[in-house]
């Protein structure tokens, strides 16, 4: 192998791993939420103590039935039925600038196990 086939494959070796680095450690935090910035807002039907739990690798925080979250690595609705499940149900849900409608928000709590019969449900 001569010094300039050597240099040349050296040279995309480095190449190779200075894109790879980019791609699996810079750019998924291009687009990560600022610290301390909620992504859900969430609204309880029933008033809980106040409680800071652990949901889908992000920690929720709740006051009287009002609980926030910064963004979760999970698809919204997952986020809204994994609430359910570990809180109860919900009332109101908010992703981002998006908020839930009636039927999103039926369906999440009866993913969710909630058990109460939705209005949407009644209204059928």
């Amino acid at each position: 192998m001569t010094l300039s086939r050597f240099s040349s494959r050296l040279g995309a070796l480095l190449c190779a791993l200075f894109v790879s680095f980019t791609l699996l450690f810079v750019a998924p935090q291009a687009h990560a939420v600022k610290p301390g910035v909620n992504f859900y807002t969430i609204e309880l039907t029933q008033n809980s103590v106040t409680t800071k739990q652990r949901i889908k690798g992000v920690f929720v925080t709740c006051t009287d039935g009002q609980c926030a979250a910064p963004l979760a690595s999970t698809a919204h609705k997952n986020m809204c039925i994994a609430v359910v499940k570990e809180l109860g149900a919900v009332k109101s849900f908010q992703a981002g600038g998006r908020e839930f409608d009636a039927q999103d928000i039926a369906s999440c709590n009866n993913k969710g196990g909630a058990g109460a019969p939705s209005a949407v449900a009644a209204a059928k």
